[in-house]
C-alpha cells in the first residue's frame, strides 16, 4: 500500500476545492473519507505502483504524463483520508472526450481498497464530467477473461458490442468492446450522487 505521510498533505495542498468531490460511502468506515481530485504530476509515481499491481501491461511514466497533459482527457484520482495513515491514493480513472463520444482507458484501485465503492465513484464522476462536455456515448475495452470487471461494467449499464481478437500482446487475450449511452445516469449512479457533496 502506497501511503503519503500523515502530516504530508501533498495530495490536496495545491488544488482548488471547487473541483473536489467528497463522498460519504456506506462501504467505508465513518472515520474514513473518500475524495476525488484531478490527476496531477505528483500522483504519477503512486499510480505507476498501482499500474504494476493491476495490469500486465503497466503504463510508463511518460504515458501517464501524457494523460495528465491531455486537454481532451478526464483524469481523476481517488484519495482516501484515513485517521491512522493520512491520505492514500487508492484508485484512479483515465479517459478522453472527443466530440460526442468518450472512452475510458483505465480504471484501477489498489487491492486492499476494492469493494469499497471506489471504482463506482470514479466511473460515476467520469461519466458526469463527460456528459458536461457533451458526450452521448461511452466506450471501453475489457479483458475477455476478466469476469469480475465485466460484471461491474454491466451493472453500470455497459453492453458488449464487439471483440478484438488477441488484443492484449502480453497475454494473448481477446478484448471485449463495451458501450453505454449517456442520455441519463443509471439508478446505481443516482443513488451514489445523492451522497456526494461538492466542496
Amino acid at each position: 500500500m502506497h501511503i503519503c505521510n500523515k502530516n504530508n498533505n501533498k495530495y490536496g495542498s495545491k488544488k482548488s476545492h471547487k473541483d473536489v468531490i467528497q463522498i460519504p460511502n456506506r462501504n467505508i468506515c465513518e472515520n474514513i473519507i473518500l475524495r476525488l481530485y484531478p490527476m496531477l504530476d505528483e500522483h504519477i509515481e503512486t499510480i505507476m505502483h498501482i499500474e504494476k499491481e493491476c495490469f500486465s501491461d503497466p503504463w510508463t511514466y511518460g504515458m501517464l504524463k501524457q494523460q495528465v497533459n491531455d486537454p481532451f482527457g478526464i483524469q481523476r484520482v481517488a484519495i482516501m483520508q484515513q485517521v491512522a495513515h493520512g491520505a492514500v491514493l487508492c484508485g484512479y480513472i483515465c479517459g478522453i472526450v472527443v466530440s460526442d463520444e468518450c472512452t475510458i482507458y483505465r480504471v484501477a484501485c489498489q487491492r486492499e481498497f476494492r469493494k469499497k465503492g471506489v471504482a463506482t465513484a470514479l466511473i460515476h464522476d467520469f461519466i458526469n464530467k463527460a456528459i458536461q462536455r457533451g458526450a452521448q456515448r461511452c466506450y471501453l475495452e475489457v479483458d475477455a477473461s476478466n469476469n469480475i470487471a465485466q460484471y461491474l461494467y454491466h451493472r453500470y449499464g455497459f453492453t458488449c458490442v464487439g471483440r478484438r481478437h488477441r488484443y492484449y500482446r502480453e497475454t494473448g487475450e481477446d478484448a471485449l468492446i463495451l458501450y453505454k449511452t449517456l442520455d441519463h445516469v443509471d439508478a446505481i449512479f443516482q443513488n451514489s450522487d445523492n451522497r456526494i457533496r461538492r466542496q
